[in-house]
């Protein structure tokens, strides 16, 4: 889904550094290469769907629950692609600790294993199992949306002009690494 936009970060950030010009918008860019890989992901898949199926049909799974949970899974993947993305934003600007300890620690080893601890010996359901995980996904995507905000570097107006002055073919290639 990124067609590597989290990747690009830290490599080409410096390229379009500039307070003055709040940084060319490079985060907007960042922002327009993940939508274009999500819109990207979505054609993909509903060519594939079918193919896709069969494959997991031959593997043992449960295509109810595949089916049943297919939106929330992509929704996830969305969350956990803009959560990277804001994370790695944020460390070109020193700031590490509160974007890995909110994805790396609040979600992954407490509150996901909380979840599913509730799932077992609860009576949640699989789906409110995902529910849940989806709203803490979108909560940290918001939490790290403000902290970003704080830091004062949420800068998402595209310089379009700016793009003649960077090497394209070489961010794509770069890119590609990351697909």
């Amino acid at each position: 889904l990124s067609l590597g936009s989290a990747s690009l970060i830290i490599r080409f950030f410096p390229d379009f550094k500039d307070p003055q010009k709040q940084h060319n918008g490079f985060l907007g860019f960042v922002f327009l290469l993940a939508f274009g890989g999500i819109g990207v992901g979505l054609v993909l898949y509903s060519f594939l769907k079918t193919p896709i199926i069969l494959q997991l049909e031959e593997l043992g799974f449960d295509l109810r629950l595949f089916e049943q949970y297919e939106f929330y899974i992509f929704g996830l993947a969305v969350f956990l692609l803009f959560n990277l993305i804001l994370s790695n934003y944020s460390s070109l600007f020193g700031r590490i600790v509160i974007p890995r300890s909110l994805n790396d620690f609040v979600l992954t080893k407490l509150l996901i294993p909380v979840l599913v601890l509730l799932h077992l010996y609860t009576a949640y359901t699989g789906q409110q199992l995902f529910q849940w995980m989806l709203w803490a996904y979108a909560i940290a995507f918001l939490l790290l949306i403000f902290y970003v905000i704080q830091l004062k570097q949420f800068k998402v107006r595209p310089n379009f002009s700016f793009l003649k002055k960077v090497n394209l073919k070489e961010m794509g290639v770069y890119a590609s690494y990351g697909v």
